[in-house]
């Protein structure tokens, strides 16, 4: 039983079974980082110093992410805090839904230019 009970939650919660399917996306994306040197030095011929500067769009990404990423919590979360200190976990979404649309998008996004028949 002790085996069979994280299963049941997983597929009997709905939240935990969504954020299971998130955590997907995210190792898929990290295994496309990881795969992006086969895709760039072997089918599209780029040197290895080349190869590198496919990464500069994670750089640039990240540069235009993270200074929201704290404005949002001073600007918006902390003047919702109750009297008791607390506030909603659900009030910590709104960001998530633009990542959550990106990163499916940027996955299938790769994945479909990842031929050498495209270029």
């Amino acid at each position: 039983m002790p085996l069979i009970r994280p299963f049941v939650l997983k597929f009997t919660e709905p939240t935990l079974f969504l954020l299971n399917l998130f955590i997907t996306l995210i190792y898929g994306l990290l295994y496309i980082w990881l795969d992006s040197p086969i895709v760039f030095v072997e089918i599209y011929s780029f040197s290895f110093a080349l190869e590198a500067l496919a990464f500069l769009g994670v750089l640039f990404g990240a540069i235009i992410v993270i200074p929201p990423f704290f404005v949002y919590p001073y600007k918006h979360l902390e003047p919702q805090f109750g009297e008791n200190g607390r506030i909603q976990p659900e009030k910590r979404l709104p960001p998530v839904l633009a990542g959550a649309f990106a990163i499916p998008i940027s996955l299938l996004w790769f994945g479909w230019l990842a031929r050498p028949d495209i270029h």
